[in-house]
């Protein structure tokens, strides 16, 4: 449900119909995978309308009417729009030297982040991601939500946005990293059980719908990051953030990057584990245990990342230490069956993919010993269970959200078509990319975007 604006009703621009008008189209010839995990369907049809989905199958299990407009997609692959669940859209990226590991300028204006955020949020729809989870702003800004509800109310394109909002103790990664002497928003930093409940609820009045939490954190000095860490939070106040987000019915991300911060993280019972490195048995077990997911961002740190050509040698030598420990975490908690979570952490600042690479971190994690379909469940139908949201998206079954993602090829043999092969993009019943080199098929939000 979207949040209610405080200004009043969503305005639609005179002469053009709404967002998610009656439109009645059907995307055909294409293989299908419908993001449950099942196998896919050649010579496939998805029959589109309401902005849902009512029915996807063998093309002779779907009749369609005569005259009704079709996407002719053979020869591709058709999946759910994917989701990225460790996104960081509202930054802006290092124009001095993006070769360290910048922090975000505490004093840019939140208009100069959220017209960047706007940026990335059309480039990730443009690729084939329709959610997203947006994990805070360092100085505590609210960018993401005004973000979320500029494209909910059709201002802008771009995916939908799931946010978290931040509660944290004195000295998180998130404090440290800003200068001590600026002073820190309302409600950005909280001590004890109950200041961090508080803080809970102000993120659920604000209209967040996660929390996200740190604990384990570093600090950047001069562009390097540290390879010091610490564990941030006592048990007793990771306990009050999880059961209080749990009263109200949202969850809660953790970063953590210590082992002794995953497993307070997961002692507290969070929802998902960030990074989550490095991870042994008993933690494993005590994860599969809780049903905890991890997100493991382990693109990051790969060449794509901060072991890119010219990255500053401490950092370069800090993520190769990273990398090594990052992926062979992700092995073992995939093969031990946890929940995996798609997630990059892309964060402008630093030497990080850009959003356009977003499904590289699908490649990663098959060339790490994933299999390509739970690669794409873990950006799809499994997204979607983790955030909470499986009864509206995720996968191409009737009744859901039509967000559906053309490829051209099998992202089962290459999952670099994920990348670099993305066609057509509709987003809840709108085409909103179509990139077929003869575009036979226009819709008023297509129309909107060339004016």
């Amino acid at each position: 449900m979207n949040a209610p604006r405080p200004w009043g009703a969503a305005m639609t621009e005179p002469g053009l119909p709404p967002l998610g008008a009656d439109e009645r189209f059907a995307i055909v010839g294409a293989t299908i995978i419908d993001g449950t995990g099942a196998p896919p369907i050649p010579r496939g049809t998805v029959l589109i309308q309401h902005g849902q989905i009512v029915a996807a199958g063998p093309a002779d299990e779907v009749p369609l009417p005569a005259g009704l407009a079709t996407i002719d997609a053979s020869g591709m692959t058709v999946l759910p729009g994917m989701m990225d669940l460790h996104a960081h859209l509202c930054f802006a990226p290092n124009l001095v030297d993006p070769l360290v590991a910048a922090d975000e300028d505490p004093f840019a204006p939140d208009g100069y982040l959220a017209l960047w955020g706007a940026r990335h949020a059309r480039i990730l729809l443009e690729h084939g991601f329709t959610t997203v989870r947006d994990a805070f702003a360092w100085s505590g800004r609210r960018t993401s939500l005004a973000l979320r509800d500029a494209i909910n109310d059709g201002a802008v394109p771009g995916p939908s946005m799931v946010c978290a909002g931040y509660a944290g103790m004195t000295g998180t990664e998130v404090d440290m990293r800003m200068p001590p002497n600026v002073p820190r928003p309302y409600g950005f930093v909280a001590d004890g059980p109950w200041p961090l409940r508080q803080r809970v609820r102000e993120c659920v009045r604000e209209g967040y719908e996660w929390i996200k939490t740190f604990t384990s954190g570093g600090r950047v000095v001069g562009g390097q990051e540290e390879d010091t860490w610490f564990v941030s939070h006592t048990l007793a106040e990771m306990a009050a953030i999880v059961d209080e987000a749990h009263r109200f019915g949202i969850g809660v991300m953790a970063h953590a990057s210590t082992r002794d911060a995953v497993r307070l993280a997961v002692d507290a019972g969070v929802d998902t584990v960030e990074h989550g490195w490095p991870l042994d048995d008993e933690l494993i077990a005590a994860m599969l245990a809780k049903g905890i997911a991890l997100v493991p961002t382990i693109s990051t740190y790969s060449a794509r990342g901060f072991l890119r050509d010219g990255v500053h040698a401490p950092l370069r030598i800090r993520a190769e230490r990273q990398y090594l420990s990052r992926a062979q975490s992700f092995r073992r908690a995939y093969e031990a069956g946890v929940i995996i979570g798609h997630g990059t952490d892309a964060y402008p600042p630093t030497p990080s993919m850009g959003a356009a690479e977003t499904a590289f971190e699908l490649a990663m994690c098959v060339a790490h010993g994933m299999r390509p379909m739970d690669a794409i469940v873990s950006a799809t139908g499994g997204a979607a269970r983790i955030l909470g949201i499986a009864a509206r998206v995720g996968t191409l079954q009737p009744g859901k959200a039509a967000d559906v993602v053309a490829v051209a090829g099998d992202p089962l043999t290459d999952p670099s078509a994920l990348e670099t092969e993305v066609m057509i993009v509709v987003k809840g019943g709108e085409v909103a990319f179509d990139r077929r080199p003869s575009i036979q098929f226009r819709t008023p939000a297509m129309m909107l975007g060339e004016n």
